[in-house]
């Protein structure tokens, strides 16, 4: 996907579209949510698949999920590797509107 973000980017340089490298660009926490977050979550966060947690019940605050995200639990995996602090507070930031 980051290829094809890449391609797509270049395509708009010099055109007067944005022309900010795609890389850079900012992703939105429920973009990354539905990447990474919806086989085990669900749509809505209430899956619980495989153990993931409910995230509508949860009572994490945005640091809270951002720590979990970052460093992963118990079968989740750490996304600090995967995701940068910026994409890593998006994400902590969607899933608050999740919660009941």
């Amino acid at each position: 996907m980051a290829l094809c973000m890449a391609s797509c980017g270049s395509e708009n340089a010099g055109q007067g579209g944005n022309t900010q490298p795609a890389a850079t660009q900012a992703v939105s926490g429920k973009t990354i949510f539905g990447e990474k977050c919806v086989a085990c979550h669900g749509n809505d966060g209430k899956a619980a698949i495989g153990g993931a947690v409910d995230l509508s019940t949860s009572t994490l605050d945005k640091a809270g999920a951002a720590a979990i995200i970052a460093n992963g639990r118990k079968a989740m995996r750490a996304y600090k590797d995967e995701l940068t602090p910026a994409e890593i507070d998006s994400l902590a930031e969607y899933l608050q509107t999740l919660k009941k």
